[in-house]
């Protein structure tokens, strides 16, 4: 059996298929964003609740156990953990905008074309460097 688990941005996802691509479970569970003006941030405890939550519904509904498990999520954004893997503070959001400021004084003053040009990366204000910065 192969799942499959999507951390998207409002709802985690998980869906078990066999070596045919058959689907055999789905399941899903909403995850809430934080909004308060520019910033957007989520609960990281939440979100891997979540993923946790979806994975026994799934595998608990099929009698084989997972072969394979792929993993995506959100993208972008800043997920701080400590030493231990703890959260050390709310998820920023790919979606946050506390950032926007610093990505235009660096469309200005070339920092973000010099960016660019190194790692082929456009950046906006949900990114990790402008967020980190």
């Amino acid at each position: 059996m192969y799942v499959g688990i999507d951390v998207g941005t409002s709802m985690v996802k998980a869906a078990a298929f066999d070596a045919t691509g058959r689907e055999l479970a789905v399941a899903s569970r909403p995850v809430e964003l934080s909004l308060h003006g520019g910033v957007v941030e989520q609960d990281m405890e939440e979100v891997y609740g979540a993923v946790v939550a979806v994975l026994g519904e799934v595998t608990g509904r099929v009698p084989e156990p997972v072969e394979l498990a792929g993993l995506t999520g959100q993208g972008d954004g800043v997920w701080l953990v400590d030493g231990e893997g703890r959260p050390v503070r709310p998820a920023a959001s790919w979606m946050d905008g506390r950032a926007h400021e610093l990505v235009d004084r660096w469309l200005a003053d070339g920092t973000f074309e010099s960016v660019f040009r190194r790692t082929g990366s456009a950046m906006f204000p949900g990114c990790p460097g402008p967020l980190l910065a």
